[in-house]
Order: C-alpha cells, then sequence, then structure tokens
C-alpha cells in the first residue's frame, strides 16, 4: 500500500516537471525578446534591431536608417528589396530622395 502510495506521487511528480520547465523557458523567451532588437514581430521590434538581408522584405515601409560602405547614414523607409538592391525613399534636405544601394554598398540596416 505504501509502495501504491509512492509510486503515485513519484508519477505526479513526473507529470509536472515538463510544466515547470516549459514555463522556465517561457520566461526566458519573454525575457529575451523583451530587450531591445530581440523580438519576433517588425511592429515589436525597437530602435537599433540590426536586420540581416534576408529580413529586409518584411520591413518594407518601415522608418531605417542605413549606413553603407562609405560611412554616410540615410535615414529613410525601405520601398522595395530583391535579391542584389534596395530602394531606399531617405529623408534629404528638406525633401526626400528615391535612392537604389546595391547590397554590396550596404555595411548595416537597422530600425529606426
Amino acid at each position: 500500500m505504501q509502495g501504491m502510495r509512492l509510486l503515485a506521487g513519484m508519477l505526479l511528480l513526473l507529470t509536472m516537471l515538463p510544466a515547470v520547465a516549459s514555463s522556465e523557458d517561457e520566461l526566458w523567451i519573454e525575457r529575451y525578446m523583451s530587450q531591445p532588437g530581440h523580438s519576433a514581430q517588425p511592429n515589436g521590434m525597437r530602435s537599433g534591431y540590426r536586420m540581416s538581408w534576408s529580413e529586409l522584405p518584411r520591413f518594407i515601409g518601415v522608418p531605417v536608417k542605413v549606413t553603407t560602405e562609405t560611412g554616410n547614414t540615410h535615414l529613410g523607409t525601405i520601398e522595395r528589396v530583391d535579391a542584389d538592391e534596395m530602394r531606399l525613399r531617405a529623408q534629404s534636405h528638406g525633401g526626400y530622395a528615391d535612392m537604389t544601394l546595391r547590397r554590396e554598398q550596404i555595411i548595416n540596416t537597422e530600425l529606426e
């Protein structure tokens, strides 16, 4: 009888372990995703999030800061991205300039 209680108690503990582990995992993920630039969705990401080239299509119409190989920084919105180029509508002196930047020209793209 006592052996059955012990066995039942152990089974109960074993069924609770995955819930404890998953809740710890969820807490870690929540903490990680709440830090700057670590969100899974563009609208939840924060300023400074650095984007890889493959992510850029998700950010069409979103304000970004693009740094080129010449050291220039352009603030604007992504209008189009393909395998080799980005079309950026950048803020200029008192207006906007539509720029086509080649992939090899771009050193860094991040959320503004």
